[in-house]
């Protein structure tokens, strides 16, 4: 019984499965029932029938008959069948405690015999039968090979291979029992260095069954003839250093293989060449079968790498760079189960292996169709609808973040990106995909911010009469496509921007809050940006200055300024006087004059600066800090349902889209207001007036400003 316990430890003791804990098994020992038969023991092939205790087998590799020994112990050899042994019919699934860790035929119980040739007679294939039959029969198959192959001519090329078939196939069927798995691929790395013309293993095999001696063959050939470790055989070679896999090389197994590949090559292209060291090969095999003794080679003359630190120290440098770029996908698929293949997930995989799954390739094909037959235009939640798959029903920051990383994944941008736009999309609104995307590193250069400025400006003066002229695009698209300080992808960005603002409606809210912080001497500026756009063509009616008047209170300002702002124009160049009849209408919509704007292009470049500061709803804004140098003037209360103070930070919010908690707190502080709370509050009044909420908190406050515009209205 000892023998059995030291042997169950042995089994598991290197098991991978067991994860470094052992399983001792206390098995009891029968004797072997004495036999008659003095018949020498024959080898059936698969291709012979053989009749034993009722049952048929057929397709079977068996030793049959009365005797044969063991090889280098006492005892009978223990898979030979025995037909003078008795045998009580029973099941495939049937056992007793006879069917030890250790079996014989020759010493289970009769009816564990007969569930034995019950599964011989079945195929060999039953999945619930005990692990002890299928034992004995490997053991057959381990003598065959162990100690008749290795005669001359006894075992043909032709049997030999079909013999490791059988043991891939068993494997197959009982690949969950951690002890004949070991054993199954022992032999069979044994096989693949005795005829490696007729057997072979793959070197992730080798890798997953810790299969060392014909890997380290493997590696010291290579070595040996100065031949570059490929990749393949790198990723292999890893698993037999001291290296520990963590959490992202287990739980993305397959991806760590791939990348581990892909940043080897980066790396060392073909692969790096390791000198022969001075340490030897010897093969040896332990026998699953007690009536087998152990088989030790001498010394070859093939150099053992394996060990190798220097070889270790570049794997390992490898590995641990790959389960870095793998947490985020591995932290997201291990919260999220069954999310491993939406695009939410992959869109955290690097680069490289992202562009390589399918539902990468088939968002870029859906994505330039997009921008093919619809010019890039497409409602966000459609967008949204293909990357995540469950509806969204609030446009939280991580949301953005997501959308955001995967178009940088597939070589797609979409306008308005906040990280450049000033502005973000919303839930009920469009987007507009392009390529030629910029760099998630980018930092928007000082012409990118005043060409965008420019634009938002433009597209709400075109738009403002509820037409948009084909001239006024043009001209605007030719502040982009004829500005040379503009590399190609920042003019991507900025024409899909454009095409987003004239689709999008216009909020107006924040442009008015900040109008109105300026000085007497800014706001004359920003008129006459307003005036020098919508008299590009050089001509006015009084329907278009009746508009402008609008759009002058809409933005807070004095439309008192508007005669003054034209006549300003008009003295540089003298508006043209037309006589409109019925074959020559008077044009519809605002026209834009190339040649108006040049002669004021040094103005307006003075001007921009203080727009960007205006529509800069992203970036720091230094009325941030004015809180905290002194008491804010609170607001007298009145009857919209918010207090003084409430409506006072509401008023500071409300001049641009995103700020940093920080930033919300200082506004706070004084007020006696807590973020949270204030937040609360300024939502539940937002909803009791138009049934939504105003501010996001997502870690920073985002102002959602179409609400703020319909509370405005």
């Amino acid at each position: 019984m000892a023998d059995d316990v030291i042997r169950e430890v042995r089994h598991l003791k290197n098991e991978s499965d067991a994860e470094g804990l052992v399983t001792i098994s206390v098995s009891h020992s029968h004797s072997e029932q004495p036999s008659k038969n003095k018949k020498p023991a024959r080898w059936i092939t698969s291709d012979e029938t053989l009749s034993i205790g009722g049952k048929t087998i057929s397709g079977a590799y068996l030793y049959h008959g009365g005797l044969l020994a063991a090889v280098g112990r006492y005892g009978i050899e223990a898979s030979l069948l025995d037909e003078s042994l008795s045998v009580i019919p029973s099941s495939s699934t049937y056992e007793d405690d006879s069917l030890s860790y250790w079996p014989k035929y020759s010493t289970i119980s009769p009816r564990c015999r007969g569930a034995y040739l019950s599964w011989l007679e079945g195929g060999r294939k039953h999945p619930e039968t005990p692990i002890g039959y299928v034992f004995i029969y490997f053991y057959g198959l381990e003598r065959r090979i162990i100690a008749d192959a290795s005669k001359a001519n006894q075992v043909s090329d032709t049997e030999y291979e079909n013999i490791s078939r059988e043991i891939f196939r068993l494997i197959s069927v009982y690949y969950s029992s951690p002890p004949f798995r070991n054993y199954a691929y022992r032999l069979l790395e044994w096989m693949t260095i005795q005829r490696p013309h007729l057997v072979s293993l793959n070197h992730e095999e080798m890798a997953k069954q810790r299969l060392e001696l014909a890997f380290a063959i493997q590696a010291g050939t290579a070595v040996l003839a100065g031949s570059p470790i490929s990749a393949d055989m790198a990723r292999s070679w890893l698993y037999f250093t001291e290296w520990i896999p963590k959490t992202p090389a287990r739980r993305c197994k397959d991806q760590f293989a791939k990348l581990f590949c892909i940043k080897y090559q980066e790396k060392y292209g073909a692969g790096f060449i390791v000198k022969p060291n001075k340490r030897f090969l010897k093969a040896h095999y332990q026998p699953a079968s007690s009536t087998l003794s152990y088989i030790s080679s001498g010394e070859s003359k093939i150099p053992n790498p394996v060990g190798l630190k220097s070889v270790q120290n570049r794997l390992v440098e490898i590995a641990e760079q790959c389960n870095e770029e793998l947490r985020p996908y591995s932290s997201y698929i291990g919260r999220n189960e069954g999310t491993e293949k939406t695009l939410t997930a992959l869109a955290l995989l690097p680069k490289p292996l992202f562009e390589q799954e399918p539902s990468s390739i088939e968002f870029r094909s859906w994505a330039a169709e997009i921008i093919t037959e619809h010019d890039g235009i497409i409602p966000f939640t459609d967008l949204l609808g293909k990357i995540s798959p469950s509806p969204v029903d609030k446009l939280r920051k991580a949301t953005l973040d997501t959308t955001q990383l995967l178009l940088d994944k597939t070589g797609y941008a979409y306008a308005p990106d906040s990280r450049f736009h000033d502005a973000k999309p919303t839930l009920d609104g469009p987007v507009v995909l392009s390529n030629d995307p910029l760099s998630p590193e980018y930092q928007p250069t000082q012409t990118f911010n005043e060409v965008s400025m420019s634009l938002r400006l433009g597209a709400m003066v075109a738009s403002i009469d509820g037409q948009i002229d084909e001239e006024e695009v043009l001209f605007l698209q030719g502040l982009i496509s004829g500005n040379e300080r503009l590399s190609s992808n920042e003019k991507s960005s900025l024409f899909a921007y454009f095409t987003w603002r004239l689709n999008s409606p216009h909020n107006l809210v924040s442009l008015k809050s900040q109008i109105q912080k300026l000085s007497d001497d800014a706001k004359r500026g920003i008129s006459k940006i307003l005036i020098k756009t919508a008299m590009a063509d050089g001509t006015i009616s009084p329907a278009e200055i009746k508009q402008m008047e609008k759009l002058y209170v809409s933005l807070g300002l004095d439309k008192a300024m508007l005669a003054g702002d034209i006549h300003g124009v008009a003295t540089l160049k003298p508006l043209k006087t037309e006589t409109f009849t019925a074959s020559k209408p008077r044009p519809t919509g605002f026209h834009l004059d190339t040649d108006i704007i040049a002669q004021h292009e040094d103005e307006t470049r003075d001007v921009q600066g203080m727009l960007r500061e205006i529509f800069a709803d992203t970036e720091e804004d230094t009325t941030a800090e004015e809180p905290v140098e002194q008491s804010p003037a609170i607001l007298e209360d009145d009857d919209d349902g918010l207090d003084p103070q409430h409506r006072h930070l509401y008023s500071l919010l409300v001049s641009k889209e995103k700020w940093s908690r920080d930033e919300v707190h200082a506004f706070c502080e004084p007020l006696g207001l807590m973020v949270d709370g204030a937040v609360e509050a300024i939502n539940d009044w937002a909803f009791e007036k138009v049934d939504d909420a105003v501010l996001d908190d997502d870690g920073d406050i985002y102002i959602r400003l179409d609400v703020a515009q319909e509370l405005e209205n």
